[in-house]
C-alpha cells in the first residue's frame, strides 16, 4: 500500500465524512441532502481532475457522515472510522468490480465496529 496515496484518501475521507456530518447538524439539511451536497462537491472537483476517483471518495466518505450525532458523540470516531473506510477502499478496490453498493458497504463497516 502507498502510504502517500493511502494518506490523502484518508485525508480526503475524513473532510468530506466531516462536512456532511456538520452539514446535517444544521437542523434544516437532512443527512440524505448533505450526502448529496457532499457528493456534487466531489463530482465538481472531480471534473477538475484535482483528485484521481476524488467522487468516489466524496460519496463513500458522506456516508459515513450521515450518522448520527449521538454515534459520533467524540470527534475521535469519525477520525478512526475514516481511517478505517479509506483502509477498505484501497483493499477493496481491486476485488469488487464497479462501485455499487461498495461504497455503503464500506461506510457502514468502518462504523459498525464501534457498535460492537
Amino acid at each position: 500500500m502507498n502510504l502517500i496515496r493511502f494518506s490523502q484518501i484518508f485525508f480526503l475521507f475524513l473532510i468530506f465524512s466531516s462536512l456532511c456530518f456538520g452539514l446535517h447538524q444544521i437542523d434544516s439539511i437532512s443527512p440524505v441532502m448533505a450526502s448529496s451536497l457532499v457528493g456534487l462537491l466531489g463530482c465538481l472537483l472531480a471534473s477538475k481532475k484535482m483528485y484521481k476517483d476524488i467522487e468516489i471518495i466524496a460519496y463513500c466518505g458522506s456516508f459515513s457522515g450521515m450518522s448520527s450525532h449521538v454515534f459520533f458523540s467524540d470527534w475521535w470516531i469519525l477520525i478512526i472510522s475514516s481511517f478505517l473506510g479509506s483502509v477498505m477502499l484501497i483493499l477493496l478496490e481491486k476485488w469488487f468490480i464497479g462501485w455499487g453498493g461498495k461504497l455503503g458497504a464500506i461506510a457502514f463497516i468502518s462504523l459498525v465496529v464501534f457498535g460492537l
